[in-house]
């Protein structure tokens, strides 16, 4: 008899290293998981790393939440470069359109 570490209910495991009483509760468990994870990469995000990201959202709100995704799986570190990087690629682009 196991315990299911999601909702804490007994179950009958089929194997002895079994978590969790049925596969939704270990899906659930995962994504909690993840986006506990992802919580603790977005809080070290920089003030200025924030902003940069607000910046482009203005103007490329879908390119931005790419990149808030790609910061979130990578790390806070590259928000920076990574944004300055797409605003500096817009205003070339802006510059040719013109």
């Amino acid at each position: 008899m196991g315990v299911c570490e999601y909702c804490g209910g007994g179950f009958s495991a089929k194997r002895s290293d079994a978590k969790y009483c049925c596969p939704n509760h270990r899906q659930y468990a995962r994504r909690q998981r993840l986006r506990t994870e992802r919580a603790a990469k977005d809080q070290t995000m920089t003030f200025e790393g924030r902003e940069l990201l607000d910046r482009l959202a203005v103007v490329l709100p879908s390119t931005a939440r790419r990149v808030e995704s790609f910061v979130l799986e990578n790390g806070a570190g590259c928000t920076e470069a990574a944004v300055r990087l797409v605003l500096s690629a817009y205003s070339e682009v802006r510059a040719i359109a013109v």
